[in-house]
């Protein structure tokens, strides 16, 4: 059990490493969902290691490689589109 993201209410794990990385989607009880990386025991909401300029949500992490490269959907707050996107926190 990973738990979730402090205020969800359930979590999914998508994808794990080689190292143990597990990435995923974190979400609360209305189904507002956001993507998290899980290391060390410890899960991370991926929103908090964007920058602060960004105006959208990482909503879902779909995979990661065993260097951390993750790729996942994010909802543009603007245009209400879902998009992809890739990181390595």
């Amino acid at each position: 059990d990973l738990g979730t993201l402090p205020g969800d209410s359930t979590s999914q794990a998508l994808a794990i490493n080689a190292r143990g990385e597990i990435v995923g989607t974190s979400c609360d009880a209305d189904f507002t969902c956001r993507a998290f990386l899980w290391r060390d025991g410890v899960m991370t909401d991926l929103n908090t290691l964007v920058t602060p300029d960004y105006d959208g949500t990482l909503t879902t992490a779909n995979d990661i490689n065993n260097s951390g490269r993750m790729t996942g959907q994010a909802l543009e707050h603007e245009t209400g589109m879902l998009v992809a996107f890739v990181a390595r926190p």
